[in-house]
């Protein structure tokens, strides 16, 4: 009985250690959400603006660029880092709106791989992000629910991005 509950113990750890790092969709069925910290910048010289988030290994999880004056907007995903390489589609969901586009799953040089695919900056799917609006990338049978604050930072860049060139 004592051996049955050290065995359980010790499976109940290595399971919360093997969940511990970044999500990667490409594991499993089923939707993951992401956590972290997001950032906003704007580079002025060309126009750029990004949104960042960061897990708390202070790897890039999420990234979201546009550039003056009206994009379009570049999105790479890391979650799905286990995907197969190559042409894929990739669905954007806000709340009830989406919009789904080619996209390509690649390797970013740092010995990773991302979802990577654009969305012109007058997609009407912009139009639903709202400070509580649920965001996720869905591609491959895979989900990935961004961490809360997604939309407020997409907002910022989009608005940056747009506003530049008016």
């Amino acid at each position: 009985m004592r051996l049955a509950m050290v065995i359980g113990v010790a499976a109940l750890v290595l399971a919360g250690c093997a969940s511990s790092g970044a999500p990667a969709v490409g594991e499993g069925a089923g939707p993951s959400r992401s956590v972290g910290t997001w950032t906003f910048s704007f580079d002025a010289g060309p126009g750029l603006a990004s949104a960042i988030l960061g897990g708390s290994d202070g790897l890039v999880l999420f990234e979201m660029k546009c550039q003056a004056p009206r994009g379009p907007v570049s999105i790479k995903d890391w979650t799905f880092a286990r995907a197969k390489q190559g042409e894929t589609s990739a669905t954007l969901k806000i709340n009830a709106s989406a919009t789904t586009q080619a996209a390509r799953v690649l390797g970013t040089g740092d010995g990773r791989q991302a979802l990577a695919f654009e969305a012109p900056a007058s997609d009407p799917v912009w139009r639903a992000l709202t400070p509580e609006a649920q965001v996720s990338v869905n591609s491959g049978g895979r989900e990935h629910a961004l961490a809360s604050g997604a939309a407020s930072r997409m907002n910022d860049v989009l608005n940056a991005c747009l506003q530049r060139g008016s």
